[in-house]
């Protein structure tokens, strides 16, 4: 782990924000790979559950990131990918959510057959209400169906997800058809565990096609 990174991390912890901000615009041009490792350091803290303790981190990743993007074309591809979804989270969490899904989007689109990818966005995106999130979602999920076994746990997980994001986009037929043909053709649904999702996936379908009449 890059110092730079390190200390960064170390002064907004403590609420020095600004002095973690400074460190941060002195490295925007002399050294970009520290500012990677900022970004990638400040992921944790960005991603956490508690908003109130997570704001100055996503706002210094925020500045990081934003900065980098001005060197992207000289990053390695693994970097691209990093800064793209740290990007995509730290939007989220800034409320930017249509650049976050336009980040998002151009990483997931780069790469259309890295299911693990595909799997981690759409369990980020499949948690946002907003109709741009709930659309690649979707895609998402399809390119993980597509790349995967019909009837394997992770076919049918990723059906579910189509499934459900096909629900919260108001297309309550489609996710009903989906549902019934998955249920005819698969009846154990994968065992227990994933009969229980789908089955709770079932009356939410229930729930949502009966408060759109």
């Amino acid at each position: 782990m890059r110092s730079a990174a390190l200390r960064v991390v170390s002064l907004t912890g403590s609420g020095r924000v600004a002095e973690a901000e400074k460190q941060v615009n002195a490295l925007a041009n002399a050294s970009p790979r520290d500012l990677v490792a900022i970004v990638e350091r400040l992921a944790p803290f960005v991603e956490s559950g508690d908003r109130h303790k997570r704001v100055p981190y996503v706002e210094l990743q925020l500045k990081a990131a934003e900065l980098l993007l001005k060197h992207r074309d000289k990053l390695a591809k693994a970097e691209q990918e990093t800064l793209d979804r740290r990007l995509g989270w730290v939007y989220l969490a800034n409320g930017q959510t249509a650049l976050a899904v336009e980040r998002l989007s151009m990483l997931t689109g780069d790469a259309p057959k890295n299911v693990s990818l595909q799997r981690e966005i759409a369990h980020l995106l499949e948690k946002h209400d907003d109709r741009e999130c709930q659309s690649l979602a979707r895609q998402c999920w399809r390119r993980v169906e597509t790349a995967t076994k019909p009837g394997s746990p992770e076919w049918l997980i990723a059906r579910l997800g189509v499934i459900e994001c096909n629900s919260k986009l108001g297309q309550h037929d489609v996710a009903r058809k989906l549902f019934e043909n998955t249920r005819a053709i698969h009846q154990d649904l994968g065992g227990s565990e994933t009969k229980a999702r789908y089955m709770a996936a079932d009356q939410e379908l229930k729930r949502r096609a009966e408060a759109a009449r």
